[in-house]
């Protein structure tokens, strides 16, 4: 049974430099949501800026943890309901949003289940 439609979303990704998460954004963008890509921090800041904002933040498995959570934190004292999706291991929690955070630690981001639970985060955010 196929999921029904989403309604396209603005989604930001904070990318490794292996390009891990090139299948997800190319389903992604292929349903209809606009995806922003990003590799640092000032440039994914430029991108959530210049987009007016963002609806989820996707930061790939090999980002490192301290520049994950001071860009999600960052972004997230502009806009405190941007949700954020971690992706790859678990991490420790220190420093990660209180709210809006969901952490994918035990999927690979090419697993149908990864792409699975995206779209339940996605589908949360627009009920």
């Amino acid at each position: 049974m196929r999921a029904p439609p989403l309604d396209p979303t603005d989604i930001l990704v904070l990318e490794d430099l292996d390009d891990s998460l090139a299948p997800l954004i190319e389903t992604l963008r292929s349903e209809g949501h606009r995806v922003d890509r990003a590799t640092e921090e000032g440039s994914l800041r430029d991108a959530f800026l210049d987009a007016g904002g963002h609806a989820v933040l996707v930061i790939a498995p090999g980002v490192p943890e301290p520049l994950a959570i001071r860009a999600s934190r960052s972004l997230r004292a502009v806009d405190p309901g941007l949700r954020v999706v971690a992706l790859g291991a678990a991490h420790s929690g220190e420093g990660w949003p209180t709210y809006g955070l969901t952490r994918l630690s035990s999927h690979h981001p090419a697993a149908p289940q990864t792409m699975a639970a995206l779209r339940r985060v996605l589908t949360v955010l627009q009920s």
